[in-house]
């Protein structure tokens, strides 16, 4: 009765912390989602003041990132990580250069791979088998 009850403990611990990976990860990702869908409708503006609140907006996605980025690459496939990664960097000096189309490419790009990496990791039945 002992080892049962040990062995109850020990998979209600697993349970809890693949229950609390997932909710990390899905809220990481759906806080970035709404973050990229705002950043993309600043972009849009594509004025002075739209620039520097655009700026100012991907300076906090990668702030945000970079506070989770470590847990979440435990969880997740590293290189499809260090893809994000790069993206999120190279949409920031995008907008640092000035490139307007760039910047729309690649802040399109980063929301479509926000919504796959959440998407990768959601267990769904088409994603067991």
């Amino acid at each position: 009765m002992k080892k049962l009850f040990f062995v109850a403990i020990i998979a209600a611990a697993v349970l809890t912390a693949c229950f609390m990976e997932l909710a990390y990860v899905h809220n990481t990702f759906n806080r970035l989602n709404t973050d990229i869908e705002a950043l993309i409708t600043a972009i849009e503006k594509d004025n002075d003041v739209g620039r520097a609140e655009t700026l100012e907006m991907i300076n906090d996605i990668n702030d945000y990132w970079e506070n989770r980025k470590r847990l979440v690459q435990v969880m997740l496939n590293h290189l499809l990580l260090l893809e994000y990664d790069a993206k999120i960097t190279r949409l920031k000096s995008d907008m640092e250069v000035g490139d307007a189309n760039l910047t729309r490419i690649d802040a399109a790009q980063l929301h479509s791979m926000t919504k796959e990496l959440k998407e990768l990791y959601t267990p769904h039945f088409h994603n067991i088998f």
